[in-house]
């Protein structure tokens, strides 16, 4: 070894490999090294590229409102999970899981919207897809779930699908999305569309309601 790699330098068969790597990089600023880490490029690149694609990254708990173009005393709210890989290859897939309830009171002192527990709708698509333009399209499925019973009967649950096309705001692609809206399609068996707004929090919810739907929070305040 040490006749295979010496070069020019005063190396012998006694030395260690450590005591010839040392003559080997002395010159060098031993600063700028980054040791025999796997793949640190491709960590480095990921990294700067969620810090420069931020408005993409969609992880996470989100509250959402549901109103039909068709009736306006419609109002649904409730919460949805997206799970995403947030890297380059992976995050255009994404994984949605919500309940939907009908909002029944709206009380402005604790400024809080009270939800019907009692019967709800969960829905959830394993398939919606993120393009580059902030689309998001995905087929949904959703389950009617009741608790108790209706004039002594049992009643069951009712299913159907549909079809969900959001959008997010790509401006500015380095800034986190805290809101993003689009429609909703129930195709089977029952018919019917309308709008979903999406936040981050309940409280930037409520304040979207109070001013674009103020009649909305009027019907149902305690």
């Amino acid at each position: 070894f040490a006749k295979k790699t010496g070069f020019a330098r005063r190396f012998h068969a006694a030395s260690e490999i450590r005591d010839f790597l040392v003559q080997f990089i002395s010159g060098e600023d031993k600063r700028s090294f980054i040791g025999w880490t796997r793949n640190r490029g491709t960590e480095r690149m990921q990294r700067a590229w969620r810090e420069a694609n931020r408005a993409f990254d969609l992880g996470g708990k989100w509250y959402h409102i549901h109103l039909s173009e068709d009736d306006p005393n419609y109002i649904r709210v409730g919460d949805f999970t997206i799970t995403q890989t947030f890297d380059m290859e992976n995050y255009r897939d994404l994984v949605f899981k919500a309940s939907n309830y009908s909002a029944i009171s709206y009380d402005p002192a604790a400024e809080r919207l009270l939800e019907n527990k009692m019967q709800y709708t969960s829905w959830e698509g394993d398939n919606y897809q993120l393009d580059d333009d902030g689309e998001i399209l995905g087929i949904f499925h959703s389950k009617r779930h009741f608790s108790g019973k209706f004039k002594e009967e049992n009643v069951g649950r009712g299913e159907h699908r549909g079809i969900h096309d959001f959008q997010i705001d790509i401006s500015d692609r380095t800034a986190p999305t805290e809101f993003f809206s689009g429609t909703f399609h129930d195709e089977a068996p029952s018919p019917k569309h309308g709008l979903i707004y999406a936040f981050r929090s309940e409280a930037a919810r409520l304040a979207f309601l109070k001013e674009n739907f103020p009649f909305l929070l009027e019907q149902i305040t305690k």
